[in-house]
């Protein structure tokens, strides 16, 4: 029961602050009067009575603060001030401010332009269900460890015998020309096997998915159409499913409409079940390695490394049983992400040190800059600690403008970042930008700004506030 009493005491007090200062304000001045006039009784001078009074009282500031201790409500009372007083000395230096926040804004804008970079890389996920258990295979040759695309025939036999895979899909990259009724158009067709929509987690907005009767050899050809291209193409006819187009002399079926959100790492205008074109590509071919690659969801509680040691089993199976095209060939799998990042990981990681690089000379500068105002305020430190003020409260000051101006060079920087991201954004792989819909400007990126403006104020602030405290000691004492 005390301890609600206190903490609904400690509330009341919190929303009573101002009044509650005010009171001890009146009171305090009541008893320096009261002191005064024994004083000036005494036979002093108005003058010398009021500064014996203010002597035999202690200092006013400190009994402030210990009653506000006692209220618990300092912490935010000092925080109010010291932005205030901080706001109004940064103020009276308009042009100082101004180039510590272009300086740290630079620095801080050149992490924000590449760690957006880096976070549509590689941080953000996939827009599929689960994306860390999706993973992308190729077939790799043993002794030298490049890889190349997959024969078709080889990925059945994958398909028939692993159990490490809740689902594999093939996907197969051409260009076709296809007849519609405004005249003939080329369009970027994916050929790709049954599985494929349900590893990803895409259904249709229109229309039927993808059974497994239509990736057969002979099957009718049947066609999804992307949204875009339904728009471009068809001008969005809602009537368009069950027509019959003509693609490279041969009839297609379209079946379904693929939601806006479909991406894959190649944009598509039109998916077909890979079957029933196998033969026009000479897929069925074992020797024939025509960019066909795979993708596969792995199964719970099972590893990539278990995975590739299945795979790598079973092409050494189908190696002894087909010498002639598939002696030494193993299985690369890698995880979904990797692939489509390539090789690009190594130089943003790298240019992302060297603006780092760039952000640590710029706190140097302002530290410096800010040593060397501090050393000129010296003496009005001192003046406060002759009125109360401790050495951790001056500190607090200094450190409390230093984050103020990181605050600015944030707010900045975040700008300068996002201007940043449009020029560089050739940077992330093609086959990322075609997948993450996205800038990398997220909750990743609110986080990295917010914890890189608090590391860059306490970084150059720490320094010039602890070094500039042995002079207002020195300021102090020789006016003593």
């Amino acid at each position: 029961m005390n301890t609600i009493r206190s903490l609904i005491s400690r509330v009341l007090a919190l929303f009573r602050g101002g009044e509650l200062d005010r009171e001890m304000a009146e009171e305090i001045q009541v008893h320096l009067e009261m002191e005064t006039e024994r004083n000036m009784a005494n036979g002093m001078t108005r003058k010398e009575a009021r500064n014996a009074a203010k002597r035999a009282f202690g200092g006013v500031e400190q009994i402030q603060e210990d009653e506000r201790d006692a209220r618990g409500i300092r912490w935010i009372d000092n925080t109010a001030r010291d932005v205030g007083y901080g706001a109004r000395q940064l103020r009276k230096k308009p042009a100082f401010t101004a180039i510590i926040i272009v300086t740290l804004a630079l620095g801080i804008g050149a992490n924000t332009t590449i760690f957006s970079l880096v976070n549509i890389s590689f941080l953000q996920e996939l827009p599929y269900p689960d994306p860390d258990r999706l993973v992308h295979l190729a077939e790799r040759y043993r002794t030298t460890g490049g890889t190349i695309s997959v024969s078709y025939p080889n990925f059945l036999d994958w398909q028939k015998e692993q159990n490490v895979f809740s689902g594999i899909a093939v996907y197969h990259n051409a260009d076709g020309r296809l007849e519609t009724k405004n005249g003939s158009e080329m369009v970027a067709v994916q050929h790709v096997s049954a599985d494929f929509f349900s590893l990803l987690g895409i259904r249709p907005v229109r229309g039927r998915g993808m059974q497994a009767e239509d990736d057969l050899p002979g099957a009718t050809r049947v066609a999804w159409i992307t949204n875009e291209a339904w728009m471009r193409l068809f001008g969005g006819d809602p009537n368009l499913l069950g027509d019959t187009f003509d693609l490279d002399g041969r009839s297609l079926v379209i079946v379904g409409i693929l939601p806006p959100a479909f991406r894959f790492h190649r944009q598509a205008d039109l998916v077909t079940a890979i079957a029933p074109f196998a033969n026009d590509y000479f897929l069925d071919m074992r020797a024939n390695h025509s960019n066909e690659f795979a993708i596969g969801r792995l199964r719970e509680g099972i590893s990539i490394e278990a995975a590739r040691t299945q795979m790598d089993a079973i092409a050494h199976r189908l190696a002894e049983q087909y010498p002639d095209v598939n002696k030494g060939l193993g299985v690369e799998i890698i995880p979904l992400r990797d692939r489509l990042s390539g090789n690009a990981r190594q130089p943003l990681f790298l240019l992302f040190g060297a603006v780092g690089l760039v952000l640590f000379i710029a706190c140097v500068n302002v530290a410096n800059m800010l040593l060397a105002r501090s050393l000129s305020r010296a003496r009005e430190m001192a003046i406060r600690t002759s009125l109360g003020a401790r050495r951790s409260q001056l500190l607090r000051q200094l450190l409390t403008e230093s984050l103020i101006l990181a605050a600015g060079g944030g707010a900045v920087g975040v700008c300068i970042g996002l201007l940043g991201y449009d020029f560089c954004s050739q940077l992330v792989p093609s086959q990322v930008r075609q997948v993450v819909d996205g800038n990398g400007f997220d909750f990743r990126m609110l986080l990295f700004v917010v914890g890189v403006s608090l590391f860059t104020g306490v970084f150059f602030g720490l320094v010039p506030a602890w070094r500039s405290s042995p002079c207002i000691t020195a300021v102090r004492f020789g006016s003593a």
